[in-house]
């Protein structure tokens, strides 16, 4: 009786794995100025290019973000903003099978003339 017990039970263990596999991929990382200062509330955003699907998120307040569940493969343009900072593009982009794939970026100031209005 025991043996039918550890049977079963390594059976559906067994089948509880299979069907837990991974089939997706991530990336995480931090975005911040030259000086790795973190950016609070950048936003990130990354399109798989052969399906249009779009990820987008906007970092905490130490500039770290993190998406799950993303088409692996690729490629992926990946587009950075941040409100007084120069837009940055990355492109040809390929993520892993089940792996986050960390990618930092760091973001050069700009500035901006504003007018007087006449």
């Amino acid at each position: 009786m025991k043996n039918v017990f550890l049977f079963v039970a390594f059976s559906l263990f067994s089948i509880a794995t299979i069907f837990s596999q991974t089939t997706t991929s991530g990336v995480s990382g931090k975005l911040s100025d030259t000086k790795d200062g973190g950016l609070p509330n950048a936003v990130i955003l990354f399109v798989h290019t052969p399906t249009g699907t779009r990820y987008e998120v906007a970092s905490n307040d130490d500039g770290i973000y993190n998406i799950a569940n993303m088409n692996p493969g690729g490629p992926y343009i990946a587009t950075t903003t941040y409100i007084g900072f120069k837009t940055e593009t990355r492109e040809n982009i390929f993520l892993k099978l089940g792996e986050t794939q960390t990618i930092d970026v760091p973001l050069s100031e700009e500035s901006t003339i504003l007018c007087r209005p006449i």
